[in-house]
């Protein structure tokens, strides 16, 4: 006898939906909420909206729209351990200067842990953060733009990595990675080279000279394993004479994501 697919969809639903419930234990649902209250007092541009993935609660994000010069490429950021989607530190700037170069942006807040919780289990936050990520995709495809970037920071960037390689989205079209951050202690952990093997989008891979050791001692693994792919459209590249955080060197780092954005994305004909 056939599959009863009718009969099997409600209880991958409630696998699902028991899932989302076991992972959510680990992060800070009232924090996220006071965090979206003050950044809707303070920042300068920008709305906060809130997002509804297909299983869990809803979650806050800033988004820039490049008005009516904008782009037809959106991108997408994800901060990294502890933050917030206008994190002072590369969030913000970026945030700010793709708006100003006709980019839309829109910054989503990732999954924070409970006061309680060990980093490791940073770890358990990783499908709800796909889950988010999905949904920030398809608000930006509901938007009809034409071209959607992943852009993460230190943990944002694994993330980023762990969601594309995990699920196939043809609606991703580029990944910036900035000092991609997959700590050992995690669990469970990313095998960072291994999903690498599975993108086969374009990937900027950007780090500073003076990175975190484990940013800077995978280098050579990351470019590696993208090339076992293919890597036809991997670049990386590294920002001299500054640390994870880019000190003294964010208008290079700004300036390099936008050129690798105008020479890999764009066509030029419909987006200016």
């Amino acid at each position: 006898m056939g599959t009863n697919h009718r009969l099997l969809l409600p209880v991958i639903i409630g696998l699902a939906l028991c899932t989302a419930v076991a992972d959510a234990a680990v992060w800070d649902r009232d924090k996220e909420k006071v965090i979206a209250e003050r950044l809707a007092m303070e920042i300068d541009n920008g709305q906060i909206i809130w997002l509804k993935p297909l299983f869990g609660d809803a979650f806050p994000a800033i988004a820039d729209s490049a008005g009516p010069y904008a782009r037809t490429t959106a991108i997408i950021l994800l901060h990294g351990m502890g933050g917030h989607p206008d994190w002072p530190v590369v969030i913000s700037p970026l945030r700010q200067y793709l708006q100003a170069h006709n980019w839309s942006a829109l910054s989503i807040q990732m999954p924070i842990l409970k006061a309680d919780r060990s980093p490791s289990d940073y770890g358990k936050t990783l499908r709800e953060a796909e889950r988010r990520i999905d949904s920030a995709i398809d608000y930006l495809n509901r938007k009809h733009y034409r071209h959607v970037v992943l852009l993460g920071y230190g943990f944002g960037a694994a993330t980023a990595i762990y969601a594309l390689a995990n699920d196939n989205k043809p609606a991703v079209n580029g990944l910036v990675a900035i000092s991609i951050l997959a700590r050992k202690f995690l669990e469970p952990g990313i095998n960072l080279t291994g999903l690498l093997e599975k993108l086969d989008i374009p990937i900027l891979d950007i780090y500073a000279s003076n990175d975190k050791s484990v940013v800077v001692d995978t280098a050579d693994d990351r470019r590696l394993a993208a090339r076992r792919n293919g890597g036809v459209h991997y670049t990386q590249e590294i920002i001299a004479g500054t640390d994870h955080y880019y000190t003294g060197q964010e208008p290079l780092l700004l300036q390099q994501i936008v050129d690798w954005l105008e020479r890999e994305i764009n066509t030029g004909k419909d987006d200016k």
